[in-house]
Order: C-alpha cells, then sequence, then structure tokens
C-alpha cells in the first residue's frame, strides 16, 4: 500500500492530462464518506508544483452543514502541505455503484472557495464521458451574466 506521502512525491513528477485527473477523481468518489445522500464526490487538484491532492466529500450524519464538498478537502489539503498556486481541479460525482454524474459542477460555496483559494483555475467535469474544462472566471462569468439577463427579464415583465 502506498502512503499518502509516497504518493505525493510519486505524483510531483508526473505530467497529468484531463482524463487522469479524471481517472484520480473517480478513484477519490469511491473513498467518500456519505451516509446521509449516498452521492459519492471525489475531487483531483493538481498544484503548479505537479503534485495532485485528492478530495472527497464527507458528510456528518447529525448535522448537514457540518458536511465538506470535495473540492474543498482537496484545497484544504494543499494548503496543508504549503501549496498555493493551483492549475486545475477534477471534480467527478455519483450515486453509490452507479455511472458518473455527467452533469456535476461544483456547488456555489465551492466556486466561491476556488475564486477565493485558487485564483485562476479550469474545472474539469465529465460531458458525454470525456473529459472537458472552463476555466472557473469564464464559468463565473456565464453563470452572472445568465443570472442577470434572467433577472432583468422578470423585472422587464414585471414593471411592464
Amino acid at each position: 500500500m502506498v502512503t499518502l506521502e509516497q504518493f505525493i512525491l510519486e505524483s510531483a513528477v508526473k505530467i497529468y492530462t484531463n482524463e487522469d485527473l479524471i481517472n484520480i477523481a473517480k478513484n477519490a468518489k469511491n473513498k467518500a464518506y456519505a451516509p446521509i445522500s449516498n452521492y459519492k464526490v471525489g475531487a483531483a487538484l493538481l498544484a503548479k508544483s505537479g503534485t495532485v491532492y485528492i478530495g472527497t466529500n464527507v458528510e456528518e450524519p447529525s448535522i448537514m452543514n457540518l458536511s465538506n464538498c470535495a473540492e474543498r478537502v482537496a484545497i484544504q489539503s494543499a494548503y496543508s502541505y504549503g501549496e498555493r498556486e493551483f492549475v486545475a481541479i477534477a471534480v467527478v460525482g455519483g450515486k453509490e455503484n452507479c455511472e458518473e454524474d455527467l452533469t456535476l459542477m461544483p456547488c456555489g460555496v465551492c466556486l466561491q472557495y476556488m475564486l477565493d483559494m485558487c485564483k485562476d483555475i479550469d474545472i474539469i467535469s465529465l460531458k458525454l464521458f470525456r473529459a472537458q474544462f472552463l476555466t472557473i472566471f469564464r464559468f463565473v462569468r456565464g453563470q452572472f451574466f445568465r443570472l442577470f439577463f434572467e433577472v432583468m427579464l422578470v423585472y422587464f415583465f414585471i414593471e411592464s
């Protein structure tokens, strides 16, 4: 069995593709603790140093607000090793013993956390069983403008 320290040292010399990060996130997903939702999420965070940090969602059965998303767990793990610059994060999730959810994207809390802690980072997810990515700024900007136009349309119809 490989220790965490061995994994981190070995991963520092490898160049990772988007598919590699998706596969690492899939393996991490299998270690998630999700007794409430049975929806497991794994994340693989690639630091500029070349090291990959994994995270899984961890649900707290008695108080849901104490649960942690896989993305934040991976980021916190990287920070605990002194990393501060990141390239990409792959996120994979789905019900236990089922195929991956092809629509999964980070929640709003995780997006804000990534903006604050990771700056310009690529978000990699599965679309039609292939790894696809979008920078966090493009993702958030796109969501903001869509929401802005939806609000303006509602406002326009109410005022009319």
